[in-house]
């Protein structure tokens, strides 16, 4: 782990204990939209990265459709956090995205909420996630955007309000250009609360 990951990670220890409390109502209402766009099928394969607390976890267990579930975060914490809250059966794992613990064309989703713009190597994260999708997996990535000046100014206004550091925030073209070079298909995109950009994309049949 570099000094970037291990700042990273510090600051998301300390926030595991407020987490759910402040801003828990906040994610369960963005996922909703992640997961009508989304929609896993019955029993696939999810990985979520950047997991937290669960939050996206949660819901898509309650949805009952036999999906087998998996997360991984940085955080000691908030993998904590998101055990007692979780069945036995949703796996968690502490690491990094840049170097998921998984083997490759394991998982047919992944994804990603709120948390790309902290990676330190932002096309490496998205690489990982293309590794270990199956041919034919979809990838999903909600994160803020900054396209225009009033976007610029709310992701500054809440990067000040919690006072995060060494981000990345990208437009909604260099998104697109960073899930192209990584070897995506069929990206779309969809805004979301004005300041929320969810990019989709897929891992190729193959030829």
């Amino acid at each position: 782990m570099d000094a970037l990951e291990d700042r990273s990670r510090e600051q998301f220890e300390a926030w595991a204990q407020w987490f759910d409390r402040r801003l828990g109502w906040s994610f369960s209402h963005t996922n909703r939209h992640l997961l009508r766009l989304v929609d896993p099928s019955p029993g696939s394969r999810v990985l979520d990265v950047g997991s937290g607390t669960g939050i996206l976890l949660q819901q898509m267990n309650e949805r009952d459709t036999g999906l087998r579930l998996f997360g991984v975060d940085i955080a000691h914490q908030m993998l904590t956090a998101a055990r007692a809250k979780l069945p036995d059966r949703v796996a968690l794992h502490q690491g990094s995205a840049n170097s998921l613990p998984y083997s490759s064309d394991a998982f047919d989703y992944v994804t990603c909420t709120a948390s790309f713009h902290h990676y330190r190597d932002p096309p490496g994260a998205l690489h990982e996630m293309h590794r270990v999708l199956r041919p034919c997996g979809r990838v999903a990535v909600l994160d803020p955007f900054t396209d225009g000046v009033l976007r610029r100014l709310v992701c500054g206004a809440l990067e000040f309000t919690f006072r995060e550091r060494d981000t990345a925030l990208f437009t909604s073209e260099e998104m697109r250009d960073l899930f192209q070079r990584a070897g995506f298909v069929n990206v779309s995109q969809s805004s979301y609360l004005h300041y929320k950009l969810l990019t989709l994309g897929s891992k190729p049949a193959p030829t």
